[in-house]
């Protein structure tokens, strides 16, 4: 076997491009030498130096050098300052839009709602009983810290108010949002909108003490119907300043407490 392997040895160094290429294998990668001698002798010269591309000092400290400056490129993209850099890219493309969009927030309507819900004798009262506090909070600010995430033919959240209670340290845990509005603007059709949600529980309150546990489940099954979203600007004050105003005034109880009251005297008789 050796022997044959000797006069196979021999017979592919006749050819000097052979020899050649055999010598550059040992001499750069010894290892590899009986690799690539198999390799010439079954398949030929220019498949032998086609693989061996791979293993040429050469080509290794090329692809060293790329994947080196690759991975610079990505430490770099991963950085705060490229991140800034690349964000504040992306603000100057849309620049007329953020600007129409801090206008409006400049002016927003839900300020105007704080200072509504605040004269409102019946919303004011029965939010000062739960204990609720009021959060509005500028949504815009974290949308453009992703321009990218800014729709132009969608609405989006730009900013939103809450009246919630505090069952935990922390708004997002174990806390509910009594009285929960989001203003939307789509920057296509220049159109605001509106999503407006409550909680408001049976949980015994200051002002609900003294009520009918049946009034106040049927009122807070009533509260829970206004719930609405995408609606407008007139809708959203009708909701809250006629419908929830009303259903949460003393007014309204005692006329339901009277009829009440009368019904369980004509059930008592059965008159």
């Amino acid at each position: 076997m050796r022997k044959i392997l000797e006069y196979r040895v021999f017979d592919l160094l006749k050819d000097k491009d052979n020899e050649k290429f055999l010598n550059k294998v040992k001499k750069e990668n010894r290892d590899l030498y009986a690799k690539f001698l198999t390799i010439l002798g079954n398949k030929g010269l220019e498949v032998a130096k086609k693989e061996y591309e791979y293993y040429d000092p050469n080509y290794v400290k090329i692809q060293k050098e790329k994947e080196k400056a690759q991975s610079a490129i990505q430490k770099k993209e991963k950085s705060k300052e490229f991140k800034e850099e690349m964000r504040k890219i992306g603000l100057d493309l849309i620049k007329d839009e953020v600007d129409e969009v801090e206008d409006i927030l400049d002016k927003t309507v839900l300020k105007s709602i704080i200072k509504r819900i605040n004269s409102d004798v019946s919303i004011s009262t029965y939010l000062k009983s739960c204990g609720a506090k009021k959060q509005y909070k500028n949504e815009f600010l974290d949308i453009i810290k992703h321009p990218q995430n800014i729709s132009l033919s969608r609405s989006f959240i730009i900013d939103s108010l809450r009246y919630g209670s505090q069952r935990d340290q922390y708004w997002d845990t174990g806390a509910v949002n009594h009285i929960k509005i989001i203003q939307y603007y789509n920057l296509s059709s220049k159109e605001l909108t509106y999503s407006i949600n409550f909680d408001m529980s049976y949980e015994s309150i200051g002002i609900d003490s003294n009520k009918e546990m049946t009034f106040i489940r049927d009122r807070d099954r009533f509260i829970s119907t206004l719930n609405k979203y995408s609606i407008n600007i007139q809708e959203l004050n009708d909701i809250l300043f006629n419908k929830l105003s009303s259903v949460l005034s003393e007014d309204t109880y005692r006329r339901w407490f009277a009829d009440w009251e009368i019904k369980q005297d004509t059930n008592k008789y059965n008159i």
